[in-house]
C-alpha cells in the first residue's frame, strides 16, 4: 500500500472515530435523559441492569476477535485471497457456535433474573425486555462479527465508524419519537437493536 494510501486511510479512520466519539456522547445524554423522565427510575435502572448481564455477552469471545483480525493482517497485505477466505471461515464457525451459547445464556437468564428484580415487574415483562435487549447480540455475532473483525484488519474502520454514528443518531430520533408516543420499553429496545442491525 502506497504512503498516500495509508495517510488517507489514517485520515479517514482518525475523523470518523472522533465523530462517532462526539456522537455517542452526544445520543447518550439524550436518550437516557428522555427515557429516565418518561418511564422512570425503576424502569431505567431495570433496563441498565439487564444491559450489564447481557454485556458478559462480549467476555465469552474471550479474546478470539483480537487473535482473527491479527490474522487477517498478512494475507491482507500480500493479497492473499485463499488465506483470507480459510481465516474468515474458520472465524465464522466459531462465533456461529458462540451463538448458541448466547442463545442459551440468554435463556438462562430470563429465566433467572426476574425471580431477583423488581417485585414490581412480572416475569413476561422483564423477559420480554430481556429478549428485546439481547437481540441486537444475537444478530451481531451470528451475521456481522466477522466482517467487522475483517473491515478493521483491512484499515477501514471508518466505514464501521460512519454506520455506528448513523446507528446512533437513528436510535436516538427514533428513540425520542418512540417515547412520547408511548410505547412500552421492550417496543424500544427492540426498534434500537434492529437499528443497529445496520452494522453487520
Amino acid at each position: 500500500m502506497r504512503n498516500y494510501d495509508r495517510l488517507t486511510l489514517l485520515k479517514r479512520n482518525t475523523f470518523s472515530s472522533i465523530f462517532y466519539q462526539i456522537t455517542a456522547i452526544v445520543c447518550g445524554f439524550v436518550l437516557p435523559r428522555v427515557i429516565l423522565e418518561y418511564y422512570g427510575s425503576e424502569i431505567n435502572g431495570l433496563t441498565n441492569s439487564i444491559m450489564q448481564f447481557l454485556q458478559v455477552i462480549v467476555l465469552m469471545e474471550g479474546g478470539v476477535g483480537a487473535v482473527v483480525r491479527a490474522a487477517f493482517y498478512e494475507p491482507i497485505a500480500n493479497r492473499d485471497t485463499k488465506k483470507i477466505s480459510e481465516i474468515y471461515v474458520a472465524a465464522n464457525v466459531f462465533f456461529r457456535r458462540l451463538v448458541l451459547v448466547v442463545f442459551f445464556y440468554m435463556i438462562i437468564l430470563m429465566i433467572v433474573y426476574p425471580k431477583f428484580a423488581n417485585e414490581r415487574f412480572d416475569y413476561l415483562y422483564i423477559a420480554s425486555l430481556i429478549v428485546a435487549m439481547g437481540a441486537g447480540y444475537f444478530v451481531q455475532y451470528y451475521f456481522g462479527i466477522v466482517n467487522n473483525i475483517f473491515v478493521n484488519a483491512a484499515q477501514k474502520g471508518y466505514i464501521i465508524n460512519n454506520l455506528l454514528s448513523v446507528c446512533c443518531i437513528l436510535n436516538t430520533i427514533s428513540g425520542v419519537i418512540l417515547v412520547y408516543m408511548g410505547t412500552s420499553v421492550q417496543m424500544l429496545k427492540l426498534i434500537s437493536s434492529i437499528i443497529f442491525l445496520i452494522k453487520p
